[in-house]
């Protein structure tokens, strides 16, 4: 049987002896007599040579040590092993909180301030000062539990227990109100497409977060950033779903029919379409793609800003090549140079980097030349010359297949006019 060994009288100290195979147990203390209540009712006086207790079983205990009008609450918790648990109160303005997870390794934090120590065997216990204290826990894989508040009373142990749910590895997408037909990619790779009554589900995506983006035939590819895996699905409806239609070809002009045959030495005249003459305003919507033929020529236009012009605070930035949002060429105009950037599989490259001022309320005019081999722009000068900012070449791909239009991040505005492309 335990005994109480070289504790003072003027400490409290109480210790069980649990027995796992029949659930019977032997208290002891070093008070003198004390009554022991188990789980708010009263078994008997504890002697010097303790006090017998019967089935115990497979669950949790409320113990209590009354004496006088002193009473001392303690918490004796479950084990599948035989278990010696001892007692020791040596603080009489202390008590004790024991934070039950059911869990090991979880980190315990008493007002936002974390505990030194961990669980074990899926508990901690920890001395507090008498008061009241907030207590949360976290694990990793877990959703934290909401806290709780504890009120610490002297000399006694009060139990928390917080339920940890594991974090599920997969998440589900749910598109509601969308137009038929619309593709859903999730991290760039397919998953999915919008059915003809607007909705969609996608099942098993990787818990964590995921960027998704919905697209369709010409409109502005809509990306939008969630999380995943925490239980409730992720729903996209309303203004998530609605994607911006592209420009179309404003009153587009065919070729005019071809004339006679010149003579032989004279090269042929460039067939011309016009696909935009009058002045369109654009403001915001990422990659703003333009109706234009699958076919080499040059295209032209201009360019103003909008309050003072885009080159005092912005920049002016537009695209060919454009095979997706990993694959394009880039142009940026910003009043003191001018870039030439690819980007190919996610990576940018800058190509070349030319000194070009502007002023801000000056309208800009671009030249571009898009063959299916390279792609090469020039701006002209307010001198009326004109400055090259040099070409990319592709590999594997006919760049006249691409998209050409303008970027437009955040709220950028400009405004086009003269947009044209002259096939040759």
């Amino acid at each position: 049987a335990p005994q109480i060994v070289g504790v003072p009288n003027a400490i409290d100290a109480l210790a069980v002896l649990v027995s796992a195979q029949d659930g019977k147990g032997r208290v002891v203390t070093n008070a003198e007599n004390p009554a022991l209540i188990l789980d708010g009712k009263t078994v008997g006086a504890v002697g010097p040579e303790g006090l017998e207790l019967d089935q115990l079983g497979n669950t949790d205990h409320d113990l209590q040590l009354a004496r006088d009008r002193d009473r001392q609450r303690f918490v004796l918790t479950y084990t599948s092993a035989p278990v010696l648990t001892a007692f020791v109160k040596s603080d009489p303005n202390t008590g004790i909180i024991v934070v039950r997870t059911g869990r090991d390794g979880v980190n315990v934090f008493i007002n936002d301030k974390p505990y030194r120590r961990m669980t074990a065997d899926g508990q901690v216990r920890i001395p507090l000062k008498v008061g009241e204290y907030t207590i949360r826990v976290h694990k990793e894989g877990f959703i934290d539990p909401p806290p709780q508040t504890a009120e610490i009373k002297k000399t006694e142990e009060t139990a928390v227990e917080f339920k940890m749910e594991a974090v599920s590895q997969f998440g589900t997408l749910q598109v509601r109100g969308a137009v038929p037909g619309t593709t859903i990619y999730i991290d760039k790779q397919l998953v999915g497409t919008v059915g003809n009554d607007g909705t969609a589900n996608v099942e098993n995506v990787k818990a964590g977060e995921r960027m998704v983006e919905l697209r369709q035939n010409d409109a502005i590819p809509k990306r939008l950033l969630r999380i995943f895996g925490g239980g409730a699905p992720v729903v996209l409806s309303g203004a998530d779903v609605q994607l911006e239609k592209t420009m179309t070809a404003a009153n587009p002009v065919s070729a005019p029919p071809p004339a006679a045959a010149p003579p032989a030495e004279t090269p042929p005249a460039p067939t011309v379409t016009t696909v935009q003459e009058s002045e369109q305003v654009r403001k915001g919507g990422g990659f703003v793609h333009y109706s234009t033929p699958k076919a080499a020529g040059q295209y032209s236009f201009e360019a103003h800003g909008k309050l003072g012009g885009f080159l005092k605070h912005g920049k002016l930035q537009w695209y060919a090549g454009y095979h997706d949002t990993d694959n394009y060429v880039l142009f940026t105009l910003d009043g003191k140079r001018a870039i030439v950037r690819e980007v190919q599989g996610g990576k940018s490259t800058e190509v070349s980097r030319t000194p070009f001022n502007a002023d801000s309320d000056e309208w800009v005019q671009v030249e571009m030349s898009v063959k299916p081999t390279d792609i090469s722009a020039r701006i002209r000068k307010p001198d009326g010359t004109w400055s090259e900012l040099g070409s990319v070449a592709t590999s594997g791909r006919d760049f006249t297949h691409d998209k050409v239009g303008f970027y437009l991040p955040g709220n950028d505005e400009i405004t086009i006019s003269k947009f044209r492309f002259s096939s040759h």
